[in-house]
Formats: structure tokens, C-alpha cells, sequence
């Protein structure tokens, strides 16, 4: 991992999000986290101009043992996934060296489980906000987890029965109130396969 602690970068202009202001320093450990837990944020930032590269002194890390129990206490919370623990070690200016440890600390006490994580992922985004399987494999990969936790994700938490039940109720819902295109069109955005859609639309008789 590149040592983000200690460098830092003089940017003559605003980050929307307020990391910086104009000609004011930004710790670039902010900026990596915020892409860790917000992959899809689009930084594209007008008349960015990197003026001058400088080296802070190291940051002053916590005591390893406090650290390690106030990241288990905040990954009790809800399940977390290894981007989402270094993003957050990133803001609280932690070292390299602890960043892997505590890393390590949380996988060897249960803490941070990716295949668990996947599974409450894909099962959540599914059951609550009715998203097919397209979009909850791509959210799946913006966390970082392989092609392989996905697909064991998607298998254990999602039945054939219940997505095509899903995919039929949304259908009958938006039929009589939107045209056949702009029903595929809203179905296919929430991530769920054109040709399964279009299948189920035709045996519903909507054309």
C-alpha cells in the first residue's frame, strides 16, 4: 500500500466534497477513502492544478490494542468489507504496518468475514430494495470481493423461485401505467437481466 499517511498535495482548487480548499492542503489518505467506500464518485474536477508535492511528518498512531477494539466494536455494528475497514483506518490516520495487523486481527477474530459480508450484502440489496442481480454484483465489486464470494453470494441468497416472483410482481406493477419499453427499461435498471424480463413480459402478453 502506498504511503498516503504522508503525503501531501497542494491543490489550487475546491473539492466538491470539502476535502480542500483553494491553495490549501489535503491529506490524500481522505481521497483514497472516500473512493474506497464510494467507487462510483466521479471526481472530475475542473482546472485542477498539483502545484507542489510535499512529505508531512509521520501521524502519530493510537495504541494498537485501543485501536483494534474500537474497529471491532464499530464492525459489530453491521457486516463491513475489507475496503470499507482500511477506508476507515485511512481516516483515522493510521500507519501502514497497523493497518495490515488490525486487518489480519479482525479476519482471525471473526470480525471482518467478506464471504459473510457478501451474503447479507446480496441478500439486503435483494429482499429490501428489490435490485436484480446485475446491480448487486457490480455494488459486490466495488467492495473489492471476487467473482467467486459473488457468486456464492448470489446462490445462497437469491432462489430462481423468489427472483422471477420478484421480476413479475414488478412488472404487473408498472403494467397499465408505463409502455412496454419503459417497463424493460425501469426493470433492466434495477439490475435485472434483459432477456429474463422480456421473457416474462411476453408470456404476461405485454409487447
Amino acid at each position: 500500500m502506498p504511503d498516503y499517511q504522508r503525503k501531501l498535495f497542494t491543490i489550487n482548487t475546491c473539492f466538491s466534497k470539502g476535502f480542500t480548499q483553494p491553495g490549501k492542503y489535503v491529506n490524500t489518505q481522505l481521497i483514497i477513502a472516500w473512493l474506497l467506500l464510494y467507487p462510483d464518485f466521479n471526481f472530475s474536477i475542473p482546472n485542477v492544478n498539483i502545484l507542489t508535492l510535499h512529505y508531512s511528518k509521520p501521524m502519530n498512531s493510537m495504541a494498537t490494542a485501543t485501536l483494534t477494539k474500537k474497529i471491532q466494536s464499530w464492525c459489530s455494528i453491521q457486516e463491513r468489507s475489507g475496503n470499507e475497514v482500511i477506508a476507515k483506518l485511512l481516516t483515522l490516520g493510521i500507519e501502514e504496518d497497523d493497518i495490515s495487523y488490525v486487518v489480519e486481527v479482525l479476519k482471525e477474530e471473526d470480525f471482518l468475514n467478506e464471504q459473510r459480508f457478501a451474503r447479507q450484502y446480496a441478500g439486503g440489496k435483494f429482499r429490501l430494495k428489490e435490485w436484480g442481480k446485475e446491480k448487486i454484483k457490480l455494488g459486490l465489486q466495488h467492495h473489492g470481493l471476487d467473482d467467486k464470494l459473488i457468486y456464492y453470494a448470489l446462490e445462497e441468497e437469491i432462489s430462481q423461485e423468489d427472483y422471477l416472483r420478484v421480476i413479475t410482481r414488478l412488472i404487473e406493477k408498472d403494467q397499465g401505467r408505463k409502455t412496454s419499453d419503459d417497463i424493460l427499461r425501469h426493470i433492466v435498471s434495477k439490475g435485472f437481466e434483459i432477456e429474463i424480463v422480456s421473457e416474462i413480459m411476453e408470456t404476461l402478453g405485454i409487447k
